[in-house]
């Protein structure tokens, strides 16, 4: 049995996957429940891994992008887009990302590319601006095999026309970028711009929807020492952004947050520094746009105040009797913000020194109190959660999971509320 604590109220669910909350329908009362695509997908795939690739359309429809196969250098890689209705719970296959670029007829090999042309990932979260949703290409990048890899795309999908594009699709050589990854996404919404975030280097992206084209590359740090850097970029609604890399693990308050400098066309260092790591993993960011919450994959929280171009640290989402026994997060890649703003969410997938992985925990941004609310050990053992998190008309909010190599791959639905709160 699982379980789902919240204040003054116990809710009882199964943890097997075929069990009743599996079966009920979508408005049913059930707390925690794990939704498949494997009777969606197309016959001969494998369903794999997912990085992010998970977001929301303003009806309230969620989309997730799922890789195919085992990401072996040899194969030729494939992301699946998928389209789940919470209201009608209908699940449906949308399109393959390599059908997309086909489509747009940008597909190595072609005139920009001599070789066929893979792409292992959606790292970027699925946002929405305009009416479109928007998300970025990356594949199995090496330092040492760049010139194996075409670049990064920008992608797009109008759900009014259920019409794909490729925006990038003018730039230079077809993509937005060359020899890399576009690892994470944000927008600069009254710019009517995209920032792209490059992995490995760790350069800025600014895409100009309105003419079609990338207009500007902003180079970040040295290549040596090559730093590792976050999977996330932060936009900012006046029109700035920031960036953080991983210099060296084992120095507390070695990594700086970054700000784009436009004028001088890189990153340059703002007096801000992480308390711990500068690899951050995921971030949520408030309805008025002032204030930005990130999680480091060590399981640390921050809190950045745009106006202030402040940095604190909230701890880690551990609770602290869990800390007190010398419990630590080893690898932590989703967050959550709910739709009152008052609480995060996160689900580690792995902790050392305890047993605290795959429990669901809650961080009260008004106390600081941290509170385990779930174990869901039972139906998440062997699986990797990954991804921010999106929020469904009800309040239930949405994690994608999947389990290494086993072609189980899905979203987990968690109503976290002590009842439905429709989101604004």
């Amino acid at each position: 049995m699982l379980t789902i604590r919240r204040t003054g109220l116990t809710i009882l669910a199964f943890a097997t996957l075929g069990a009743a909350c599996s079966q009920q329908a979508p408005d049913a009362e059930c707390p925690i429940r794990f939704i498949s695509f494997n009777d969606v997908k197309p016959p001969g795939h494998t369903l794999g891994r997912f990085w992010d690739g998970i977001g929301r359309d303003g009806a309230g429809r969620i989309y997730v992008a799922i890789g195919t196969g085992e990401e072996k250098d040899s194969d030729v890689r494939d992301v699946l887009l998928f389209e789940y209705d919470p209201r009608s719970d209908r699940r449906r296959l949308l399109r393959s990302v390599r059908e997309i670029l086909s489509d747009a007829d940008n597909l190595g090999p072609n005139e920009h590319w001599p070789r066929v042309e893979s792409v292992a990932k959606v790292h970027s979260a699925i946002l929405e601006h305009d009416g479109r949703l928007y998300f970025s290409t990356h594949d199995w990048y090496r330092f040492d095999g760049l010139d194996n890899h075409r670049g990064g795309h920008f992608l797009a999908y109008d759900p009014s026309t259920g019409r794909f594009s490729n925006p990038s699709r003018s730039d230079p050589g077809g993509v937005a970028v060359a020899g890399e990854g576009i690892i994470a996404l944000s927008v600069l919404r009254d710019r009517n711009e995209l920032v792209g975030w490059t992995f490995p280097y760790g350069n800025v992206l600014l895409h100009d929807l309105t003419i079609g084209r990338t207009v500007e590359y902003a180079s970040g740090l040295p290549r040596e020492p090559r730093p590792d850097v976050s999977r996330v970029v932060i936009a900012t609604r006046t029109g700035k952004v920031y960036a953080a890399y991983q210099r060296d693990p084992s120095v507390p308050n070695s990594d700086y947050l970054y700000r784009l400098d436009r004028r001088k066309g890189r990153l340059v260092p703002t007096n801000q520094r992480f308390a711990a790591s500068g690899r951050l993993e995921a971030l949520q960011e408030t309805k008025d746009g002032e204030t930005f919450y990130l999680a480091g994959l060590r399981g640390s929280l921050h809190a950045f105040d745009v106006a202030s171009e402040r940095l604190s640290l909230l701890g880690s989402i551990l609770p602290a009797e869990r800390e007190a026994q010398g419990e630590s997060v080893r690898e932590l890649y989703n967050l959550a913000l709910s739709p009152d703003e008052r609480l995060l969410f996160s689900l580690p997938g792995r902790t050392s020194g305890g047993d605290g992985a795959h429990r669901l925990y809650e961080y009260d941004l008004a106390t600081g109190t941290r509170t385990e609310i779930g174990d869901c050990r039972s139906l998440l053992a062997g699986s990797t959660p990954s991804g921010s998190a999106v929020f469904d008309h009800r309040g239930r909010y949405y994690l994608s999971v999947f389990w290494g190599k086993s072609g189980r791959s899905g979203i987990l639905q968690v109503d976290v509320s002590d009842r439905p709160r429709p989101i604004p």
